[in-house]
């Protein structure tokens, strides 16, 4: 039973709200002061600076709410895949938002992965590449993007650019090709086969040197050759922090640190994403020249942070383990739902049938504030947030 069709009683009339689990995170991207996140539960936004979340669903105009990426174009839209259903635009004023179906040429609604540069945005299907041109913005535009066959296959799992080339990761290897000759035939394009490991899931530049992660760990290109890093886990996303590399695991964060990989976060993890930004340092002390008094000068330095994205829990900034916590169900399939006299809801799950994997759900309203508490055989008393 879906949720939000029962809460509907409880709001305005004509107004309907989505309540979702988005702790399953797949991508983060930084906007400004905020991570957007991809969750199998809509678009997750977390404010650093306040540490709060708010979330965006179907009821806010997504076409669906398994969300499997997000990139922003030059026009500050979001471009979010939404998982089997297709693609929606939202504007940089939150009032808008166009969707895209296979009715706009998409040759499959399995999107995937996206990237985009300052002219096209470039979106993974499960059968080849989607082109569309950022000639205007695509928000007041009803144009409709190109197909695009990708050598060594069709079936692509991460998608990222390095100067005027397209990085391809599929099924069969890594496929290179100019911005300018996309649409050609293979005889345009580099294939990089036969890469340690099976099917490349995701794909990094460090220190100019190429890394794959595959379905069963991490390769590098060297002089043409591929070189297995190992690891032995499905390699979901890389990040360079501080002139190091690190990537996202089931069985954690690793670092390499130039030999071999070391693990430094042990929670699963699908997404990571470096923030770099610039804050205030004390440059020089008061002090005194020529016989004069200075004051102390302060100037802007550079900083990155790498934020991690915890599958089934949050997000974290490295090395805290603080994780913050998005509030919602237990998980986003309901076996029975009940509703109280004053307007709260009951909720249960029931994984597999088993009572060791029962949870019940309890939404209430406080101070005008939805809110949840979970319960379950570790938590008699309940926990708030997603569980």
């Amino acid at each position: 039973m879906n949720l939000f069709l029962i809460l509907s009683l409880l709001t305005h009339p004509g107004e309907w709200k989505t309540f979702l689990n988005s702790s399953h995170i797949t991508d983060i991207i930084s906007c400004g002061d905020s991570l957007v996140c991809s969750t199998t539960g809509g678009v997750l936004i977390f404010d650093k600076t306040t540490r709060t979340f708010n979330t965006i669903t179907n009821t806010e105009g997504l076409i669906g709410n398994n969300i499997k990426s997000i990139a922003i174009d030059r026009f500050e839209n979001k471009w979010v895949l939404c998982y089997n259903e297709g693609i929606t635009i939202l504007a940089e004023d939150g009032e808008r938002h166009r969707n895209i179906t296979d009715f706009e040429n998409l040759p499959s609604l399995l999107v995937s992965a996206i990237a985009s540069t300052d002219s096209i945005i470039i979106v993974s299907t499960g059968d080849g590449a989607w082109i569309y041109e950022l000639k205007d913005n695509p928000i007041d535009e009803d144009s409709s993007g190109t197909e695009c066959n990708v050598y060594p296959s069709n079936t692509i799992s991460g998608i990222i650019t390095k100067s005027d080339s397209i990085f391809f990761g599929t099924d069969e290897g890594v496929g290179v090709v100019e911005q300018d000759e996309i649409f050609s035939d293979i005889s345009n394009w580099n294939t990089y086969e036969n890469i340690p490991g099976g099917s490349v899931l995701s794909l990094i530049f460090f220190r100019d040197t190429l890394w794959a992660g595959t379905d069963s760990g991490t390769a590098r290109r060297i002089d043409s050759l591929w070189y297995d890093e190992g690891l032995n886990n499905p390699i979901y996303d890389f990040a360079v922090y501080k002139d190091t590399l690190y990537c996202a695991t089931d069985d954690g964060v690793y670092l390499w640190n130039g030999e071999n990989w070391d693990r430094k976060f042990n929670y699963k993890t699908r997404a990571l994403v470096t923030v770099s930004s610039k804050k205030y340092a004390v440059c020089s002390e008061e002090h005194e020249a020529n016989s004069k008094k200075l004051p102390t000068a302060y100037c802007l330095l550079p900083t990155d942070e790498l934020w991690i994205g915890v599958w089934g829990e949050g997000i974290v900034k490295y090395p805290s383990e603080t994780m913050y916590i998005p509030d919602g169900p237990a998980c986003n399939s309901f076996s029975s739902t009940a509703i109280e006299v004053d307007g709260s809801i009951w909720g249960t799950h029931s994984y597999a049938g088993t009572r060791e994997q029962f949870e019940i759900s309890h939404l209430y309203e406080e101070n005008g504030e939805y809110k949840w508490e979970i319960y379950n055989k570790n938590n008699i008393w309940g926990l708030d947030g997603a569980g």
